[in-house]
């Protein structure tokens, strides 16, 4: 297989620009989950209640795999531990209880929080939420702490664990700078980051969330030390292949399916059916003509953000703007080994038969490796018969063989490709007739 196109450093950019959070946007979320962690508080006061213990960080936020959204909809898990002599028995009414606390705190909502089945969630105006997660906190038989989450019932569950195995995995897996890598640390971070932004492209889609994702890549997430752009294809492409073999996939803290629920299968099975849609199209990133604005819109279409379009029209302008004219020079020969002899349109029609050697008149100061990619248009009845109206070849010398074979008309054109943009391109006219 051909090497694959470089866009790495249009991915890490893409990246940085447009899927990290960025500081500002962090603290803007911290603020608000203080503040409704605050609100929290004062509304079990005013009701009479025993306050929480201590708060633990969860999900995508403290593992750094919360990506920017269009419309602003984050999600912040906040798990609330409270004692456990200071909780109903009921989970359900230890969840009603925060979110009547929420309530009570004198704070006006555009949507109530409302007590679900695993947590207490907030919304706000600009369309984030806060999910606070209620737990209760005992001591065992052998004096160690007990945690249990209020969800259909108590059940014994760490609130960091997933986070803890999270960067355990980011640890592990990523390329090391020590084994020779040139890509930034925390590649496998990365990843999971950029196919949660595939995920969440379309708004019309119903994809798994965040925790079946980072589940998934885990398993078949393939570095790369070089390049992100290949270790994010190369995973997908394995992500692919274990979603055909199955739907399940099982916790990485405790072996549970998080695909249980009909729900969380049929987004998983549609996750397939979206790759399967995909990654067919990034199979022109394999293609030795590939330039620059056919792989920025390939990633286009997996991300359908406009930061890939505007970067593709940009580089198309630039290869238009850059591009030299140059002329093909041209020698006739008896055979295709030559010798050739110079040829000039006042010399007639080249002879049927006779075999011709195109070459650029002179070189581009252009370093190995390039592509050149010859292009033949033929007219006539000949060429019409014999279906041959238009062929090319693509090699990575700057000249080309052809047998003069059918008499007409005919143009050769070039161009010739460094990385992805065309530096340099050249046409010639010449007629061909019977010798």
């Amino acid at each position: 297989m051909n090497a694959m196109f470089n866009c790495h450093t249009a991915l890490n950019v893409f990246y940085q620009q447009d899927v990290r959070l960025g500081p500002k946007l962090r603290t803007r979320l911290k603020v608000s989950r203080k503040a409704c962690l605050g609100h929290v508080k004062e509304g079990l006061r005013r009701l009479g209640h025993p306050v929480y213990e201590r708060v633990c960080i969860q999900g995508s936020y403290v593992m750094h795999t919360l990506n920017q959204h269009p419309n602003g909809e984050f999600d912040i898990d906040v798990a609330v531990i409270f004692k456990k002599e200071d909780l109903p028995k009921s989970p359900l009414r230890a969840r009603q209880r925060v979110a009547a606390a929420m309530r009570a705190s004198g704070v006006r909502f555009a949507t109530m929080p409302l007590a679900r089945l695993n947590a207490v969630t907030v919304w706000y105006s600009d369309h984030h939420h806060v999910d606070l997660a209620v737990y209760r906190e005992s001591t065992s038989f052998w004096g160690k702490p007990v945690l249990e989450h209020a969800s259909s019932e108590w059940t014994v569950r760490d609130p960091v664990e997933v986070t803890r195995w999270f960067k355990k995995e980011d640890k592990r897996l990523s390329p090391k700078l020590d084994d020779g890598a040139i890509v930034e640390p925390g590649q496998f971070r990365r990843v999971v980051r950029l196919i949660k932004m595939f995920t969440r492209s379309r708004l019309y889609w119903d994809l798994p969330g965040g925790l079946i994702i980072s589940t998934l890549v885990a398993e078949v997430y393939e570095p790369a030390p070089e390049r992100d752009d290949v270790a994010l294809y190369n995973t997908l492409v394995r992500l692919q292949k274990r979603l055909r073999g199955s739907y399940d996939v099982k916790s990485p803290v405790d072996a549970s399916s998080l695909t249980r629920r009909d729900k969380n299968e049929r987004q998983v099975r549609d996750l397939l059916a979206r790759l399967d849609d995909i990654l067919p199209r990034l199979a022109i990133l394999f293609d030795p003509l590939c330039m620059e604005p056919r792989a920025l819109r390939a990633w286009w279409f997996v991300f359908r953000h406009d930061y890939w379009l505007k970067r593709a029209r940009t580089a198309e302008l630039a290869s238009l703007n850059q591009s030299q004219n140059l002329r093909i020079q041209v020698g006739v020969g008896d055979s295709s080994s030559g010798p050739f002899t110079l040829y000039h349109p006042s010399h007639g029609p080249i002879p049927k038969g006779a075999h011709v050697r195109f070459a650029l008149r002179k070189r581009l100061g252009v370093e190995s490796p390039f592509t050149c990619h010859w292009k033949v248009q033929n007219r006539g009845s000949e060429a019409q018969a014999a279906r041959d109206l238009a062929h090319d070849a693509v090699g990575p010398e700057p000249f080309f063989l052809q047998e003069a074979k059918y008499t007409g008309r005919h143009t050769v054109s070039f161009e010739l490709i460094k990385d992805g943009r065309v530096v340099a391109r050249g046409a010639r006219n010449l007629s061909v007739a019977a010798p």
